[in-house]
């Protein structure tokens, strides 16, 4: 079984976040943030509460990520999906998804960067 400090840490990278910025956003030094994800010291329900909300995802998602893990996608502020990963092939097709609608957000900003320019 996965501790809480790994789940964080899964969340979080799958958000796509670092560290830094969570523990901006929790008003902490990424040392003290760094101390959470490797279990290192103990979080209170308080704080799991307010990662929870930072990841916008509930804190029973986060205590229910297994070494399977979850995926989930946030792309462009999209209403997050979060599914259990059942295999290998569910967990490539997210990904695949993900991949390719980071793919439309950079082509979109270099269009928009490319109207600026000229």
């Amino acid at each position: 079984m996965i501790e809480i400090g790994h789940k964080i840490r899964k969340a979080r990278l799958l958000k796509g976040y670092n560290q830094e910025y969570i523990a901006s956003k929790l008003g902490i030094s990424q040392e003290a943030y760094s101390k959470i994800e490797s279990n290192k010291s103990n979080i209170s329900y308080s704080r799991l509460d307010t990662i929870s909300q930072l990841l916008d995802i509930t804190i029973e998602e986060i205590l229910n990520i297994d070494e399977k893990g979850p995926i989930f996608n946030n792309i462009a502020d999209q209403q997050h999906h979060f599914a259990f990963n059942n295999g290998i092939e569910n967990e490539r097709k997210l990904y695949e998804h993900i991949i390719t609608e980071k793919d439309k957000r950079i082509e979109l900003l270099e269009k928009m960067l490319n109207q600026n320019i000229t």
